[in-house]
């Protein structure tokens, strides 16, 4: 490796890479992050790469999109869906969370969730633009599946965190 060349194992602080997303999203370029933490398990697993592109000005997403909220300096973004509005605030809800988030307001949505990279299997898969029957029965079963992901997320994390241990792996 030439001297001075970025290490590939270094990772970023990760202030510096929310900045850097955000100066990205304003130019309008899509952005690609790892995702972390389990609030929308199954559909995304902890450390899945997740892409995402600049919301319109004028863009309503539709109830059952993924956006990307930014909170503001100091704190990461997050990756939740869409569940209604509230006024002129969007209020949205991880996949395996029982209660809906603070409302946002629209000008904190950086953007939606496009494709989602498994990191098992490598594919990436786009994400369909969820709406109508599909959003209404996945809310239908969504109290038991709270429950139930919750419960599955937490086993697959700590298994996830075995497998690093015993395999020397970050």
């Amino acid at each position: 490796m030439p001297q001075g060349a970025p290490r590939a194992d270094k990772k970023l602080d990760s202030e510096v890479v929310t900045e850097l997303s955000r100066k990205a999203i304003s130019k309008g370029l899509n952005v690609r992050l790892k995702a972390d933490g389990i609030s929308m398990f199954p559909y995304i697993w902890p450390r899945e790469m997740v892409t995402f592109r600049p919301m319109g000005k004028d863009e309503e997403p539709r109830d059952g999109s993924m956006l990307v909220i930014d909170r503001g300096p100091g704190f990461e973004f997050l990756l939740h869906r869409k569940t209604g509005r509230q006024g002129d605030k969007l209020i949205t809800r991880g996949d395996s969370v029982e209660h809906d988030d603070t409302p946002w307001r629209r000008d904190q949505v950086l953007g939606v969730v496009t494709h989602v990279e498994g990191r098992f299997t490598r594919k990436r898969r786009r994400v369909p633009d969820r709406g109508g029957m599909y959003w209404m029965a996945l809310r239908a079963a969504a109290p038991l599946s709270y429950k139930v992901n919750g419960i599955v997320a937490r086993c697959a994390i700590l298994v996830m965190r075995a497998l690093r241990c015993l395999t020397g792996r970050r």
